[in-house]
Parts: C-alpha cells; sequence; structure tokens
C-alpha cells in the first residue's frame, strides 16, 4: 500500500454488430482494449460462486468484528460537502496511518503504519533511563529520535477509531515495549515519514454507514501518466467521529477488465496482472500502465517506456494481449504485453502501430523492462504475436513466411513447450477450407490460443480455455471475471485475425466488493457494447447474437496429443 473498482434499446447496437460481420476490423471497443487480451480468468463455475454466498455484506462476520451490510443497493451518495468533510477527516494525523494498509476486519490493520510518527497524540517525553533502558533491551549503542507513546494511548486511540485493542491485532507491532514504563518505543531517522495526502472521489452512506472511495494525492497530475490506485474504506460513525471497519483495495476502478490476468510466476508466487487505463488528467498522451496485485495490495507497478509514462509522439489505444512464461528457459517468468497506438505527431513507429514490452524478474519477483531486447523485437519482428515473440527470443530468428497452412502449423507445434500447451485440435471457425489451430494450454494462466493462417503467416489469440464457438459461423465465445466484475466477449475472423466482434460485462464496477439486494442477489450493472442496459436486455442481446444451445464447448472438442496433430496435419 506504500505505493503510495432494454431490447429496445440494445436494437440498434445490434443491428450495427451483425453488419460488422463482414468487416470488422480492428477498431476500438468502448473502454479502450480490443482485441486479444491474454487474460486468463476464473472459470465459469468459480465466477458464479461470488453470487452464492449470500447478502453477508462486504466483511467476514468474523466474531469481534462489526461488518458493513448496512451498506446496500439504497446507499445514497455523499454530498459534495460531505466528500470535502471526509477527505479533512481522512487527512488528519490521527486517521490517515489506517489508510496505508488493506484489511477486511480492524483487526488486520497494520498498527506500525497507524502510529509511525505518533498518530497525532501527544508523544510521552523519553527521560535518560528510558533510553538507557531501552539501548539495553535492543542491543542498540544510540537512539536518535526515540519518542515513546503509552499502552494506554495506543489502547483507547485504536479502542475510539477502530473498536479494537493492541491484543487483538493478527499482526503485531515491532514496537519496544518497557514493561517498568508501560511504554512502547519506536525510532527513526529524521528523514523516515510515511506521511500521505488523500483525495477523496465519491462515497455512498446508509444509516451509520459509509463507502469512502479516494486516492493518495498526485503532486504534479499533468507532468505524470501513471495510474493511481483507488481505495475503500468502510467507516461507521462514533460519536463525533468515525470508526475504521476495513480498508481496501478498489482493484477495478479504471481497470482494462480483459486484460486481468492471474499467474503464477517464478520468483514472485500467485499474481494478478492488471493492466489499467490512462490518467485523463495527465493529457491524452498518458500510457497505459501494469501494475501487479498481490495479497490484496500494489506489489509494483511495471516500468514504462519512460520515467513519466507520457508518451509525447503516440496515443494509448488498447491492449492487445498479456502473457506470461519462461521464453528464454533460463527457470524465470517473463511477461510479455502488447499494446496498439495512435500516431500523435509524426509517427516513427511501426506500421502497424503495435508495440511490444519484455519484463524479467529479479530474486523477489520485481520485474524490470529489459530494453535492450524490447527494441530488437519492435525493430526487427515483422508480426508481433506470442508465438513469433517467443520463437525469436528462444532461437533469435524471425520467423519465416510459410507455402501453407499445413507447413505453418507443422512449424508451430515444433516449436511449442510441452510444459505450456499439451492438448490440440482443428477446429473449423469460419467457413473457408483452412482449419484453426487449437492449442490448449496445461495451466489456467496459459489459458487456449487459437492461430489463424493467412496469406503466409499465423496470427494467434489467446483466449480462455473454457470457452465455446459456433461452427463454420464465424463466432466465438469466451466469459472472463476479476471476481467482481465479468465480461462476456464474442471473437471473429477478419483480416486473418480472429478479433473482438461485440462484448459486454456486468458486476460492480463502482465499489471495490460487490453488494447485495434485499433478495440476496447481487446488485450487478449491465453494459453491452457501452451501453447501460437491464439484466434482461443484457441477456437477450447476447443471445441473439449467439445461439448458446448450438456451440460447441471447449470441453467437448476432441483433443489430441502432439503426436497425433502432428500425423492430422500430414
Amino acid at each position: 500500500m506504500r505505493y503510495l473498482k432494454v431490447w429496445k434499446c440494445l436494437f440498434p447496437f445490434i443491428l450495427a454488430g451483425m453488419t460488422a460481420l463482414t468487416g470488422c476490423g480492428d477498431e476500438e471497443a468502448p473502454g479502450g482494449v480490443t482485441d486479444v487480451t491474454g487474460a486468463l480468468f476464473l472459470s465459469e463455475e468459480t465466477q458464479e460462486s461470488d453470487a452464492e454466498n449470500g447478502p453477508e455484506g462486504y466483511l467476514s462476520g468474523i466474531a469481534g468484528a462489526e461488518t458493513d451490510q448496512g451498506l446496500t443497493a439504497k446507499a445514497r451518495e455523499i454530498t459534495e460537502e460531505e466528500k470535502s468533510g471526509f477527505e479533512a477527516f481522512l487527512n488528519e494525523p490521527g486517521n490517515y496511518g489506517f489508510l496505508l494498509s488493506v484489511y477486511e476486519r480492524p483487526q488486520e490493520l497494520d498498527a506500525e503504519q497507524v502510529f509511525f510518527t505518533g498518530a497525532g497524540l501527544t508523544l510521552k517525553p523519553v527521560t535518560d533511563e528510558e533510553r538507557e533502558a531501552y539501548l539495553e533491551k535492543t542491543g542498540r549503542e544510540e537512539a536518535v529520535n526515540l519518542f515513546g507513546l503509552s499502552a494506554a494511548q495506543i489502547s483507547e486511540h485504536l479502542l475510539y477509531k477502530a473498536g479494537i485493542a493492541l491484543s487483538d491485532l493478527s499482526r503485531k507491532p515491532g514496537w519496544v515495549y518497557l514493561e517498568d514504563y508501560d511504554t512502547y518505543y519506536q525510532c527513526h531517522a529524521d528523514e523516515e515519514t510515511n506521511l500521505c495526502t488523500f483525495e477523496v472521489t465519491d462515497g455512498a452512506a446508509q444509516g451509520d454507514y459509509y463507502r469512502i472511495h479516494y486516492r493518495p494525492v498526485k503532486a504534479a497530475p499533468e507532468e505524470d501518466g501513471w495510474h493511481t490506485p483507488c481505495y475503500e474504506v468502510i467507516l461507521k460513525k462514533n460519536g463525533d467521529g468515525f470508526r475504521f471497519l476495513a480498508n481496501r483495495l478498489w482493484m477495478e476502478k479504471d481497470l482494462l477488465v480483459r486484460t486481468y490476468m492471474r499467474a503464477g510466476l517464478n520468483p514472485g508466487g500467485y499474481t494478478s496482472i492488471c493492466a489499467y487505463s490512462p490518467d485523463p488528467r495527465s493529457g491524452e498522451n498518458a500510457d497505459v500502465t501494469f501494475a501487479l496485485i498481490q495479497k490484496d495490495e500494489v506489489k509494483c507497478i511495471l516500468p514504462g517506456m519512460n520515467d513519466t509514462n507520457i508518451r509525447k509522439s503516440m496515443i494509448f489505444g488498447n491492449v492487445r494481449c498479456i502473457d506470461i512464461g519462461d521464453y528464454d528457459s533460463d527457470g524465470r517468468t517473463e511477461i510479455l504485453t502488447i499494446c496498439r497506438y495512435q500516431p500523435a505527431r509524426e509517427w516513427s513507429g511501426r506500421n502497424d502501430r503495435l508495440e511490444a514490452r519484455i519484463y524479467r524478474l529479479d530474486d523477489q519477483g520485481m520485474p524490470a523492462l529489459d530494453k535492450r531486447l524490447t527494441r530488437k523485437i519492435n525493430r526487427k519482428l515483422p508480426t508481433l504475436s506470442i508465438s513469433a515473440i517467443e520463437h525469436y527470443i528462444r532461437t533469435g530468428k524471425i520467423r519465416p513466411m510459410y507455402e501453407n497452412w499445413k507447413e505453418a502449423f507443422a512449424a508451430e507445434l515444433s516449436e511449442l513447450d510441452p510444459e505450456d500447451f499439451d492438448r490440440f485440435a482443428l477446429i473449423y471457425i469460419d467457413d473457408n477450407r483452412v482449419p484453426e489451430l487449437l492449442e490448449m494450454g496445461n495451466s489456467p494462466e496459459k489459458g487456449a490460443r487459437i492461430m489463424v493462417y493467412h496469406d503466409g503467416v499465423l496470427e494467434e489469440t489467446k483466449v480462455n480455455r473454457d470457452f465455446s464457438y459456433l461452427r463454420k459461423e464465424n463466432l466465438v465465445y469466451c466469459k472472463n471475471g476479476t471476481g467482481n466484475v465479468f465480461t462476456e466477449t464474442l471473437y471473429i475472423i477478419t483480416g486473418g485475425r480472429l478479433g473482438i466482434f461485440q462484448n459486454g460485462y456486468y458486476g460492480t464496477r463502482d465499489a471495490a466488493v460487490t453488494s447485495f439486494k434485499e433478495d440476496g442477489s447481487p446488485d450487478y450493472s449491465y453494459q453491452w457494447e457501452g451501453s447501460e442496459v437491464s439484466g434482461a436486455g443484457y441477456r437477450e442481446a447476447l443471445h441473439f447474437l449467439y445461439d448458446t444451445d448450438r456451440a460447441v464447448r471447449s470441453d467437448k472438442i476432441k483433443m489430441m496429443s502432439l503426436e497425433d496433430i502432428r500425423k492430422e496435419i500430414q
């Protein structure tokens, strides 16, 4: 956290979409994302499990922790006056420390952050005797800027602000306690501080409960194009003030939803890779921001092509794909991103206006941009696709043009890592005589790849392993989700590539956690092709375009081993 979410109306969109079946091209979809995303999401069964959890509210209901279940779909928006009041409240010295860790109940907060500079309390003068006792207990030779807070001060502050005692904390602060003085001591260097300033963006209220969205303040937004994470704090009226009940990252805020990917990184462990839309406050040249989210906190922001993340000669269009893999077989995971841009002035980049980036992980799983390799890939490769980039990293050579689809598929299969893909099939998505090659990954993050051959080259689209398609009708369906927002996308083959045709999403985009209606059902909003619709209208639009009863599900496709698919191609 130190870095410190009606049928009549649809008819015109459906008509426009049906017309687009013959000439979709590569136009940008609402939300700034088109193309392949490489996003691997939860299975359909897992996605729906959140909706089955019932209306327990936002918190777990663990004994000893208050819940914010008073906040429902009927919650009202706070006024501008209230917004200003909460902004002032959150920035008070005794309060901002409660925003520097994420927790679903007060017992999980980080008290180190709350009291790092004293939490606005009157610091206890440290006597010579206390200093000597501190040095003796710690084994230190000196203690500059030593300060103390009595146990009573800390307990009273935690009780009033969070409704808990120091002993209730699940992560204990590393303070030094001297029993003779019943005091906790800290020692920081002069320049050490956790002081942050926050701005409130919006909020909701119901009864004594408040859901407040806020984000750290940028010193100069116009000079910095990085995404600023947004958070959600749950407060309850407590006398003249408020009690902190929960504080969480609003991961979905500004998230380009089809780019969300859950992956096991080596090193680094299980992590969410997210792409965030450019900050509009920074102007049209602000670039996309990629972030690693781990344990519901921002682990890091991936480095950009420059320090400010503002591209003076280009405008971000969309994320075409995100992928991970050990491309160079060194035992470590690399992260690959491919984005599309629009020229802002005289264009000196690739003709296809794509840009790839390769990130390597250090021993702590922190990504660094391999600028040298990134420049080579963008300069030398005629086609920027996952497989083409993999081929270049592993061999140092550019993929050749192929005589026919059989030669192309055979070459593709010869280069595959069996640790990534282990099941294969030839499928017919459109109605021509050339099949598409389906490569099924053996892990959720690898997903599935659909290879399309045209004019001597291969183009791939990465999809969820739980996709389906209408045989020879040029429609592929994929459902994805973050747990709070779900997308349903229809793809078609056009221009020799499987690209996005139409899509919609539903879920909770205005809060960090899904809320529930009085009947226990999730309180979702729905959009189809960028337009707000009802839940019934959303389903009618999807079913009008895609007949699920006739669709071939991926788990019903007859898959072959690598050896058998090679024989089939021959």
